[in-house]
């Protein structure tokens, strides 16, 4: 039997564990959501996440648009789906209603054969040293969403485009808190090669690597 990856994915196949997906080499998932978003009408100073409770037939549409290129599994529209960023479009009451309706979508439009990873991006505050917001809330904040995410039956959580790795590091152990899903994390690095902090990307490896990431990465962002 062929095991390569071009293999495994057909829409008519069982789905692999996540984990035993990534063993057999590459796995190719979806693009940016929120320039495909603005492309369609989608205004950057809106709220991305309320679009699925809004006009879900674009979140689909995105997807499908994905998936029909080869992509084996679609991220979740939930990028801002945390108490903080919700928060600024007064929102935040709707955190498990955006973060159902967007795996919902993303379920219908990948089927059975094709991966679901729920999406999650930084706060949007500043935590401490820097910034008003302490680390215990942060990872509060993450945990929060998470256990959400692992309650719908998704197959990964990606932490994504992460410019302190402080905060990507609560965020790793609030998911962890309440979900053993396999876990990629995500941090960005300027043009300069180094985060916004001025860590090396091998610092950054070796800090998520000791907490048990699964797939450890960088993107968006200059660098």
């Amino acid at each position: 039997m062929d095991s390569s990856p071009s293999s495994v994915t057909p829409a008519s196949a069982p789905r692999l564990d996540l984990r035993a997906r990534l063993a057999l080499g590459p796995l190719v998932l979806d693009g940016a959501m929120g320039t495909a978003l603005n492309e369609r009408g989608i205004a950057f100073n809106e709220c991305f996440e309320l679009v699925q409770l809004q006009r879900p037939e674009l979140i689909g549409e995105v997807h499908h648009s994905y998936l029909e290129a080869g992509a084996e599994g679609v991220h979740t529209n939930t990028f801002g789906a945390n108490r903080y960023r919700l928060a600024k479009f007064d929102e935040g009451r709707r955190l498990q209603e955006v973060i159902e309706a967007a795996v919902q979508i993303a379920r219908e439009a990948a089927g059975d054969a094709r991966f679901v990873v729920g999406a999650m991006g930084p706060t949007g505050v500043e935590i401490e040293p820097f910034g008003r917001v302490a680390r215990d809330e942060a990872r509060a904040a993450f945990r929060e969403s998470a256990a959400v995410f692992a309650g719908l039956g998704i197959e990964a959580i990606s932490l994504e485009t992460f410019s302190s790795v402080d905060e990507l590091i609560e965020a790793v152990r609030g998911v962890r808190e309440v979900s053993a899903l396999p876990l990629i994390a995500h941090f960005t690095v300027t043009g300069a090669g180094v985060t916004l902090r001025g860590a090396h990307p091998e610092e950054v490896y070796a800090r998520l690597e000791s907490e048990g990431v699964d797939v450890i990465g960088v993107n968006c962002s200059s660098g």
